[in-house]
């Protein structure tokens, strides 16, 4: 950018900005190792620019551990869920079993009502067949 354009953007901009985007561009210096950013102090500036690179490194490396603390929790949570569902349908299964059970009794014992009606029936007709044959 020439300096007749970089003084006009800054015209639009507060000494906080400015200083904002001064302080930055150092930043930006700084992970790229520009040894002409500071002056020459006990840290060489290429230095600082490998401490930064290692704890981005640093972060990166937590970050990767966290994630995969949180994957392993995540299929701990997982398995236990398919155990639980696992449990639930047998027992479901076997709720579902007991229920058809009761209700073929139930329905075996109207059979047999219906069967003992027909049988009181029968056993009438023969006994007044019976009687008229006597």
């Amino acid at each position: 950018m020439t300096e007749q354009a970089t003084q006009e953007v800054q015209k639009g901009q507060s000494k906080v900005e400015r200083r904002f985007i001064a302080n930055f561009s150092k930043v930006i210096a700084l992970f790229n190792g520009d040894e002409t950013l500071f002056k020459e102090s006990k840290v060489p500036n290429t230095e600082v620019a490998g401490i930064v690179n290692e704890l981005l490194k640093e972060q990166k490396e937590e970050a990767v551990t966290n994630f995969k603390r949180e994957i392993k929790t995540l299929l701990s949570k997982k398995l236990l869920f398919d155990k639980e569902i696992k449990k639930a349908e047998e027992e479901l299964k076997k709720t579902k079993e007991a229920k058809m059970a009761e209700f073929s009794q139930t329905m075996e014992n109207l059979f047999k009502k219906v069967e003992d009606i027909n049988e009181i029936e029968t056993s009438f007709t023969k006994t007044l067949k019976d009687l008229e044959t006597k």
